[in-house]
């Protein structure tokens, strides 16, 4: 499976306090803390972290673990993943009347609205919750045939619990038809981020009206065309960043920047850092 789509990997969080920065990413993102305490912050909203909670956050948000307690170590499963893998999910239920959008948990919030699960919260569900997450964890590491694939259902049925048993979301709505055609923009997008992507081009492949177009995506995939497009090339920086010894210039190019002036400041605008501090700090 393609790493823009899922990423599942372990994180064990450095004790003491940090900056809050502007950190975005194209991908909605599922936290489960297996040991710690700290907190975790929100743009206008500090969460408490203890063993056992799960956080979920969709790419419009600024979220950052701000403090981590030096007296326990803090260790979380975290899961990157790709709108496209819940407008796909959608688009092939649509036959299903109580096949749920998805998406709603990150855009069609309840208020007040918690970004924090915890036991109390997900009720009956939190043990299957748990019991995906992990489960999707051990797929995405086994090597095995059907891995990855097995690793995303576990995830899809982890989002339909969390669905179930936490009071997350308005009332139900009926899936969208378009979904799809939001699907077919974003693979086409996630093929040849690196090229000019025009916006005409986007509508035709979704088979749509500039306006509708622009107004499903932000509301199917959180951000505009193009903040997508600028994201996803900066994901694909901080990987070359992190995994490679290639230079800034060559990592602007490979990514979509002809001159590293542009790719320092769109760089800096989504990660709140410049490619040369985030590399020293890997």
């Amino acid at each position: 499976m393609n790493q823009s789509i899922l990423s599942i990997y372990n994180v064990v969080s450095i004790p003491g306090r940090r900056e809050f920065y502007p950190h975005k990413h194209n991908e909605f993102e599922i936290a489960y803390f297996r040991s710690g305490y700290g907190i975790y912050s929100v743009t206008g909203h500090d969460y408490p972290i203890e063993p056992g909670d799960i956080f979920i956050y969709s790419n419009n948000e600024i979220h950052k673990i701000t403090y981590v307690d030096p007296s326990y170590e803090m260790s979380a499963l975290n899961l990157h993943f790709s709108p496209l893998i819940l407008l796909s999910q959608s688009n092939l239920s649509e036959a299903d009347d109580r096949s749920p959008d998805l998406t709603r948990l990150f855009f069609d919030r309840s208020k007040p609205y918690s970004n924090r699960i915890t036991r109390e919260i997900a009720g009956n569900s939190y043990d299957k919750i748990v019991s995906c997450l992990l489960a999707a964890e051990e797929e995405y590491n086994s090597g095995l045939v059907g891995g990855c694939l097995l690793a995303r259902q576990h995830l899809i049925s982890s989002l339909v619990y969390i669905l179930r048993g936490c009071d997350l979301v308005t009332e139900q709505s009926s899936l969208s038809a378009k979904n799809g055609q939001i699907a077919a923009a974003l693979e086409y997008i996630d093929s040849c981020f690196s090229s000019d992507v025009g916006i005409s081009e986007l509508c035709k492949i979704a088979n749509m009206g500039r306006s509708n177009f622009e107004r499903l995506f932000g509301k199917y995939v959180g951000v505009t065309p193009g903040e997508y497009i600028k994201r996803r090339r900066i994901d694909h920086a901080i990987q070359l960043l992190r995994t490679t010894d290639k230079t800034v210039l060559d990592i602007a190019l490979e990514s979509g920047y002809h001159n590293t002036a542009n790719f320092n400041k769109q760089f800096k605008a989504v990660t709140g850092r410049t490619p040369g501090s985030y590399r020293s700090k890997q």
